[in-house]
């Protein structure tokens, strides 16, 4: 890898994909754009789609393999399996580039060449039209600098280093980037959350309704065994939400109003004490209504734990693996 000359660093961008017509050439078109001093290369994982996906992202210039049916996580594999690139791009289908990613890429280079073992990249950024759940939940997210971990939906590594990784865990059905940078970590690597890398995610729900849903996928992952749950701190906290409200109910169902205002109390602290450490230094405007994003967060999260509680859901869940990106 070259680092003083850009044009001489071939980049690989990763892009799983399933039902992504909507999104998928706007985001092809950005990297061709944003990326155009390197000399580079788009891998889209079509996973099965029901619409023109693959058919767009030819028409956009990008290469198109199947997916594996087995998982985000195999299909990111696999897209990195045909790479030719020294520096790999991992993209969701709904995430574009920018100038500023366009500018801060060569330092980028640099780095990856003097620390191969570094997974970099950034949280994504949200649009410039953005929805008032956006703007107070997902943008001071964006800006985090002490983030252990860089997720897929714009990680930035070494080739090389990924493949001596053995690449994401592909059993995982959510969690994939935050089980591969905490492994790396054990083995020594650096894990830096870039946030003058700026992506822009053009997928952030804006509705409560659509976020609870987004928050029942990604909660999946922290309830498949024993052992991921009492290693996630979302998950104990999920735990503890929703024992105060069946502790609330019961307490409401026999009269007991103390029961009821202690069971308040308890997702009152779990509310706020989320908010005060995901979002220290905010405005108290924004831990405020932030604290009340934390309920449908945590609901979300909690009926990601319910799901796992139910057979049925379980065998569900394991059928559709794959399908969401």
């Amino acid at each position: 890898m070259s680092s003083g000359d850009p044009g001489a660093v071939t980049l690989s961008f990763v892009i799983p994909a399933r039902n992504e017509a909507v999104m998928i050439a706007a985001t092809i078109a950005s990297i061709h754009r944003h990326a155009a001093d390197w000399h580079h290369e788009v891998i889209v994982v079509d996973d099965a789609s029901g619409d023109d996906t693959a058919a767009l992202a030819r028409e956009a210039g990008a290469v198109v393999v199947a997916g594996t049916g087995a998982g985000i996580g195999a299909n990111r594999n696999a897209g990195a399996a045909l790479a030719g690139g020294r520096v790999l791009v991992f993209l969701d289908a709904d995430v574009e580039l920018t100038a500023a990613w366009q500018a801060r890429m060569p330092a980028v280079c640099v780095a990856l060449a003097q620390t191969p073992h570094l997974i970099t990249g950034s949280h994504c950024d949200i649009p410039d039209r953005a929805g008032w759940l956006e703007r107070y939940w997902f943008a001071a997210f964006a800006r985090e600098r002490g983030s252990r971990h860089v997720g897929s939906g714009h990680m930035v590594i070494n080739t090389a280093f990924f493949r001596e990784l053995g690449g994401f865990d592909p059993s995982l059905e959510t969690g994939e980037d935050y089980e591969l940078c905490a492994r790396a970590r054990r083995q020594g690597a650096t894990v830096i959350n870039d946030i003058a890398l700026r992506v822009v995610h053009k997928g952030f729900p804006r509705g409560l309704a659509a976020f609870i849903r987004r928050e029942a996928w990604h909660g999946r992952g922290d309830f498949r065994s024993w052992h991921a749950l009492i290693h996630s701190r979302v998950a104990v906290l999920t735990v503890v939400f929703l024992v105060a409200h069946l502790a609330g109910l019961a307490a409401l169902l026999a009269g007991w109003t103390g029961g009821v205002l202690a069971a308040m109390a308890v997702v009152a602290a779990v509310l706020v004490a989320s908010s005060l450490r995901k979002y220290a230094g905010q405005p108290l405007r924004v831990l405020a209504v932030n604290a009340l994003i934390f309920y449908c967060y945590y609901l979300g999260r909690g009926l990601a734990a319910l799901r796992r509680l139910d057979p049925r859901g379980a065998r569900h869940a394991r059928m559709a693996q794959g399908v969401r990106g």
